[in-house]
């Protein structure tokens, strides 16, 4: 099996497609094997024994949803067959020491690094218009693996323990993930759990960080309830003291309704956050371009115009950054970062945009990434289009309503293609040069950066803007006009197929806790610094351009790939390109095919059938030439034996007719002997 499954990582090293379909047939390849696990199964620990009810429940297309979650995920058939399929997979699988990290780093299952990944778990459309949370997702793959982490553990229980060539345990990896039925498996099992709850990986982060830093209140309450009395009152200190911070992803109900669970009565007194003002341009450029570029974008009224829930700086150190912001995972702006001289190149009078102004070159949606929510691109646009107010013909695909919808348009690149493009040469070098640790745009990412692997640029018109969805860390610049942010922490990110302006009137209806979403306005010329796996949806509310880089830092990083030592992936989990950050995401997101008409994932229940059915049949093939090998082998040795029986036999009728003439000579010359001895004992009498 392990050479079988090793054979299909060097046929399929790409991550992506390739992996689904070698986890399919392997799947195929096993499922014999499983299937008789489950019928001679006594003892409820085989792999997928206790998930019939659940399985039959999904599949007659019942609403899951996690008690804790404020909304319920609709979840597809394909990705419940998916996941039960992995999960088999890896608890049949011939994995080394590091088995849980191939688990919790396994794309598409348990982490979930993207909204593309929370979106290809329902079935969008004119039916399906509520946001998916990634938690919620998360919690009903964590029931489904549950059985087969538990198969594992009862095998090996030291595997919880097994720290990386980072130090990361299966601790903090199910912490950083936000799992906390596998952590609570984990520490039961565990016969250091206490120590294990404070372990620091190289970065020094220990799982109550991860937790902490990403808004897992459920996860720092298993953690607080493994901890000895003195280290539990720490990290109650450090609850408090992360969720009174501006930004933090940790909210203060949340933090008091931790507090209280360990028996404490503490409230959370919140610190304003730091706001400046916006930075007065004195003077012109040479070409005389002004704030606003001269697109059409009016001053912002005083309702757009909102105070920050995050802090707004304008001098960060790499120091300060890398201690008060993202080791606490809280998203910041710098103001006026990026000066008027630098964004004049994208001005109307600037020679590129009076070249690309009546191109219709963009394709735009009412969704940047229509695709990924199963709706389809509007139309082309032109940059003249956009700026005179230009929307969207036909009806809503969410709402079927026949409002006209403003298009919202993105531009991808490879980081190593943006000097080749007209739009993104035009940016300062420094935003160019975006490979390696030491080429970050900005100084202040000097500690954090490891390396860019998308880089988009973003233009919309009056009321467009991007729907709620969550990736990798980004650095977002905003060139011309005010962008609305709403923020939540990765416990609340998700995917929506509403537009940003719409999700941000419905906000209040998505099930979110108080406190959130966090809100900030984007001036020109701004930088949004936003960790990774942070939920966040946009709002134009005039002309918009602006830039996007997506990063790999230096801390996510380690969580998400496997460890060097680690070499014995039969799994295929995750290619070397993969593993280095080099990612290809493309030339344009709207090349990409509408979810509801490609097939993302080969493991639906009919590809499946399919798979197992053609392993079935070359599995009888082979084992049919087996059985007329071993029964010929049967007839050799049949032969071979009565042989060997026979010349035994022989053998012992010749040892027998031995032994039978010897004791007839022995006999015969026995009454000659005596008559000698005889004769001997009266000469001897005679003479005396």
């Amino acid at each position: 099996m392990a050479t079988f499954i090793s054979s299909r990582q060097r046929a399929h090293p790409a991550w992506g497609l390739a992996v689904l379909q070698a986890a399919c047939v392997i799947v195929a390849v096993v499922g014999e094997a499983i299937e008789e696990c489950r019928a001679d199964d006594s003892t409820g620990i085989c792999p997928g024994a206790n998930r019939k009810r659940r399985s039959q429940r999904a599949r007659k297309g019942k609403v899951l949803a996690p008690v804790d979650e404020p909304i319920d995920a609709l979840l597809s058939e394909a990705w419940l067959a998916e996941v039960h399929m992995k999960s088999e997979l890896w608890a049949t699988a011939d994995l080394d020491e590091f088995a849980l990290h191939h688990l919790l780093k396994l794309p598409l299952l348990l982490c979930l690094p993207d909204d593309n990944e929370v979106a290809k778990t329902t079935t969008w459309g004119a039916s399906q218009t509520r946001t998916v949370y990634r938690r919620a997702v998360q919690a009903e793959a964590e029931r489904l693996v549950l059985p087969a982490v538990r198969f594992r553990l009862q095998q090996s229980p030291r595997l919880v323990s097994v720290a990386d060539g980072d130090r990361v345990t299966p601790i903090h990896l199910a912490a950083w993930c936000g799992l906390p039925l596998l952590l609570k498996e984990f520490l039961q099992v565990a016969n250091n759990a206490s120590a294990l709850t404070g372990a620091l990986t190289l970065r020094g982060r220990s799982p109550m960080d991860e937790a902490l830093t990403n808004g897992y209140v459920e996860v720092a309450q298993v953690l607080l309830q493994a901890m000895r009395p003195a280290a539990a009152q720490r990290a109650l200190e450090k609850v408090l003291r992360v969720a009174r911070l501006a930004g933090s992803a940790l909210s203060v109900v949340a933090a008091e309704t931790l507090v209280a669970s360990m028996g404490q009565n503490r409230r959370v007194q919140t610190a304003e956050p730091s706001r400046v003002p916006p930075k007065e341009e004195t003077g012109l450029p040479a070409d005389g371009c002004a704030e606003g570029g001269g697109w059409n974008i009016p001053e912002p009224d005083a309702a757009q115009d909102q105070p920050c829930d995050i802090d707004v700086r304008r001098v960060l150190s790499a120091d300060e950054y890398a201690d008060e912001y993202f080791s606490l995972g809280r998203p910041v702006i710098l103001r006026g970062a990026m000066g008027l001289s630098q964004r004049c190149e994208f001005s109307r009078s600037s020679a590129t945009m009076r070249s690309r102004m009546s191109l219709t070159e963009w394709s735009c949606g009412r969704l940047p990434y229509p695709a990924m929510n199963g709706q389809t691109h509007c139309g082309n646009f032109s940059l003249n289009d956009l700026n005179n107010g230009r929307q969207c013909d036909g009806a809503d695909e969410v709402s079927s309503s026949t409002s006209r919808i403003s298009p919202t348009c993105v531009r991808n690149v490879k980081p190593s293609k943006v000097n080749g493009s007209d739009y993104y040469a035009q940016l300062p070098q420094a935003w160019r040069r975006l490979r390696g640790r030491r080429s970050a745009p900005l100084p202040v990412l000097q500690r954090v950066w490891r390396g860019a692997h998308a880089a988009q640029l973003f233009v919309g018109g009056d009321r467009s803007g991007a729907q709620m969805h969550f990736h990798a860390a980004a650095v977002n610049v905003n060139i011309w006009g005010n962008k609305r942010w709403l923020l939540t922490p990765p416990r609340f990110a998700g995917s929506s197929p509403r537009s940003g302006p719409e999700w941000a009137a419905a906000a209040s209806q998505e099930g979110l806790p108080a406190g959130f979403p966090l809100r900030c306005t984007q001036r020109p010329g701004d930088v949004l610094i936003l960790p990774p796996l942070w939920g966040h949806a946009t709002a134009n509310d005039a002309f918009s351009l602006g830039f996007g880089f997506l990063f790999d830092d230096m801390v996510t990083s380690s969580y998400q790939y496997l460890p060097d030592e680690a070499s014995h992936n039969p799994m295929a989990l995750v290619s070397d390109e993969y593993a280095t950050g080099a990612r290809d995401e493309g030339v344009d997101m709207g090349t990409q095919r509408p979810v509801v008409q490609a097939d993302p994932m080969p493991c639906t229940s009919e590809h499946a059938k399919v798979t197992l059915a053609k392993a079935r049949r070359a599995r009888a093939e082979r084992l049919a030439v087996q059985a007329e090998a071993a029964k010929a082998q049967a007839r050799a040795d049949q032969k071979r034996a009565a042989a060997v029986e026979a010349q035994e036999m022989v053998t012992q009728v010749q040892l027998r007719l031995h032994n039978a003439r010897a004791t007839e000579r022995k006999v015969q010359r026995k009454p000659g002997k005596q008559r000698k001895q005889g004769k001997q004992k009266r000469s001897r009498k005679a003479k005396s």
